[in-house]
């Protein structure tokens, strides 16, 4: 049973923190927090916010906007096919609106709730970390709108206006490795290193009984709001999509902590991220993950391969990966990676005599600003390489005419592979940094 006070007409989509100013923070991705509690901290739902309601609130062109709604009329008639309800009529009419009010009958006459039936993704707003629980409210935007209205050409305003909400996070194996994704066959970021697991929130939504009409007999529900999320949801979405890329169980993980929260500012959304112990092998890992669900996904548009890597556990291994190298990781899978290079710092001597915590702070803190530094030093270098392979390409080599002209070229495009742009293979670079010892993965 929820409260009246759980639910909200408010549609502020404001992204705050109650941190002064972000744990670290890059053109492309800003962390908002990492807890400096080695146990993690809790989520908790303060208000579930009523979804977003059509494009015209959003700050975008007219153009934009027909193409936001034909996405959106795409998602009903995808749901109307699953159901055997888009009829020969609706599949050739040739006037769209025409066609639209034929859907629309068909939703009404069946009694079809698209709050349940459509792809909606969860979103968070406004978080407030209040000791170790961060508080936020939790709304719905369709996926369509996020499609839309977070590419990087939109403005801020519509970027934010529909944020989603995702995990990623690390694993780390009983023999003390890191699990490293090989991306392939990705629509964004192809071709890169990821984080061990991450994915996006479906949204749930409330359909509470609200009694019967009197007038009219029928029976009345509060529609429209999502479930509220908490600590068991952000760890069950991760372990969900652990389950589906390398078959890793629930019972396959010791402890898995909420270590903090992202921004990415590429494809804007924000990102839950995690930390967690295996009690698995490296080498059982990879036996394991031959079983994985969506490494045997072979359909069309949806195929991609889910392979990795191991690298070791270390906060200097991981300083590494994010430093030198020259293959860009997703902008929230890599806060992921720093989150846990800084908790794994607070981890040492944790449980032992001697055990600091105000010392092991210290070195995190450190160590998590010279990450930040070398972060912004290594994917500069990297949109410099990107920038020279697109000249090269269109001929101009002397490097006079490079240096006049560089500034005016754009680097690394996440819609284009990696190696297209003339940055190295993930496994060669891995190698080239002393990160692997053989090129090879699982």
């Amino acid at each position: 049973m929820f409260s009246e006070s759980v639910f909200s007409e408010s549609s502020k989509n404001i992204k705050e923190n109650t941190a002064p100013q972000p744990a670290f923070d890059t053109p492309f991705v800003t962390i908002n927090f990492i807890s400096t509690n080695p146990e993690g901290i809790e989520v908790a739902t303060r208000y579930v916010q009523r979804r977003s309601e059509g494009f015209d609130s959003l700050p975008l062109t007219d153009e934009q906007k027909d193409a936001a709604k034909q996405e959106m009329r795409n998602e009903v008639a995808f749901v109307l096919k699953r159901k055997g309800l888009f009829t020969e009529e609706m599949k050739n009419e040739k006037d769209p609106e025409r066609r639209w009010e034929l859907m629309r009958k068909a939703i009404k006459d069946n009694n079809i709730d698209l709050t349940r039936e459509m792809a909606y993704k969860l979103a968070i707003r406004n978080q407030e970390l209040i000791g170790d629980t961060l508080l936020v409210d939790a709304k719905s935007i369709p996926y369509p709108m996020y499609t839309i209205g977070s590419s990087p050409d939109q403005s801020k305003e519509s970027q934010e206006f529909t944020s989603i909400a995702a995990v990623a996070g690390a694993l780390v194996t009983k023999d003390g490795k890191l699990i490293i994704q090989m991306r392939s066959g990705n629509r964004l970021f192809d071709q890169v290193l990821g984080a061990s697991a991450a994915g996006m929130f479906d949204s749930e939504h409330l359909r509470i009984n609200l009694g019967k009409d009197p007038a009219t007999g029928q029976t009345n529900y509060l529609k429209g709001y999502p479930q509220p999320i908490n600590t068991d949801t952000v760890k069950g979405k991760f372990l969900e999509e652990a389950y589906q890329e390398i078959a890793v169980r629930s019972d396959d993980i010791a402890n898995l902590r909420i270590l903090g929260t992202a921004l990415d500012h590429t494809f804007v959304h924000d990102e839950f991220l995690l930390l967690g112990e295996l009690n698995l092998t490296s080498s059982e890992l990879e036996e394991r993950a031959l079983s994985a669900p969506r490494s045997k996904r072979k359909e069309g548009d949806f195929h991609f391969e889910e392979k990795f890597v191991f690298i070791d556990a270390t906060p200097d291994a991981i300083k590494k990966l994010l430093t030198e190298v020259k293959n860009p990781l997703p902008p929230t899978h890599l806060a992921a990676f720093v989150a846990a290079g800084y908790t794994l710092i607070l981890d040492e001597g944790r449980g032992k005599e001697g055990y600091n915590r105000e010392a092991n702070l210290k070195k995190a803190e450190e160590w998590k600003k010279e990450v930040e530094e070398g972060v912004r030093r290594n994917y500069s270098e990297i949109n410099r390489m990107v920038k020279e392979n697109t000249l090269r390409k269109n001929g101009i080599t002397n490097p006079e005419n490079i240096a006049r002209v560089i500034d005016s070229v754009a680097g690394y495009d996440p819609k284009i592979p990696a190696t297209q742009q003339g940055l190295p293979e993930m496994l060669s670079e891995l190698y080239r940094c002393g990160l692997i010892t053989e090129k090879h993965h699982a």
